[in-house]
Formats: C-alpha cells, sequence, structure tokens
C-alpha cells in the first residue's frame, strides 16, 4: 500500500458535524470488534473475528479508542497509539458505510487530535492509503500537513 505520513501541530478545522467524542470502555467490545473487522477488510489485510477482539480489548483497554456518538449512537470510531515524548499516532479512523459523507470521521478525528494536543503531546500524525483521496482532502483539512510517502509492504510465509 502506498501511504502518506502527516503531522499536525494545531487543529485547522473544529469538529462541525453534531456529536461527542467518547472513550471507548469494554461495554463497547463487540461494536468495536465489528468494525475493527471491517477496516481491516477494507484496508486489505483481514483478520479474524478473534484478531479483532484481541485488539480492540488492547485498544480499550489503553484508554485511547474513542467513540463519536450522535444522539446516542456510534457513528465513528479513531484510536490513538505509539506515543512518544512529543508525538502520537491517530490510527484506526472508521465510519461504517451508511454512516459516511456526514462528516463524522473528521469530526471523530479532529476533536480526538486537539484532544491529543491538549494532553501535552506536541504533534499528532496518522498515516493514509495515498489512493483515499477523501481522507486525504479531510485530513488536509483539519490541518494535518503533508511530512512524507511510504509504503507498507506485507511478506507472507509460504505455506
Amino acid at each position: 500500500m502506498d501511504q502518506r505520513i502527516y503531522r499536525l501541530d494545531k487543529v485547522k478545522k473544529a469538529a462541525d458535524a453534531e456529536g461527542v467524542l467518547v472513550k471507548a470502555r469494554l461495554e463497547h467490545l463487540p461494536l468495536v470488534t465489528e468494525w475493527i473487522w471491517e477496516f481491516m477488510g477494507v484496508i486489505g489485510e483481514p483478520v479474524s473475528k478473534e484478531q479483532a477482539v484481541k485488539t480492540g480489548e488492547a485498544f480499550i483497554k489503553a484508554e485511547r479508542l474513542f467513540l463519536w456518538e450522535v444522539n446516542g449512537k456510534y457513528v465513528s470510531i479513531a484510536n490513538a497509539t505509539r506515543p512518544t515524548t512529543h508525538n502520537i499516532t491517530i490510527n484506526f479512523v472508521y465510519t461504517p458505510q451508511k454512516e459516511r459523507k456526514k462528516g463524522y470521521a473528521s469530526s471523530c478525528v479532529s476533536t480526538l487530535s486537539e484532544l491529543m494536543l491538549d494532553s501535552g503531546f506536541q504533534t499528532t500524525s496518522l498515516y493514509t492509503d495515498m489512493t483515499n483521496p477523501t481522507s486525504n482532502k479531510i485530513y488536509m483539512e483539519i490541518g494535518y500537513e503533508h511530512v512524507a510517502d511510504s509504503a507498507l509492504v506485507l511478506f507472507h510465509e509460504k505455506k
């Protein structure tokens, strides 16, 4: 996968979709599992449901997985991970198909990025699939700036 790496030090576009950012809790695990499983399939790295459960549990226990909630319904998800002294990475940004094109992912990422900056990180970063113009566009609108391009290469062992 050809990737683009972005960095943000100031949010330029605050959340504009209605809703609130909610920290994921273990009670959200069934939904989180489903969305992680769907996300991994969409990006071409499918995982088993069991692996999606393990990933969801780890994200929730790290207390950096967040849901975007609108009128009591969860509509998008994003995770903050790989913290260093000055930076934290935003990943696992996902919105189910029926909730897309409503600004939820953009608002979720914008709010989570601001939360991470307010909590002491100087910058946030994220990786995008260069072939996805929508995600690249919304991240730049939020204030993410292109740093570099990279490639994700997966090697599979022959059986």
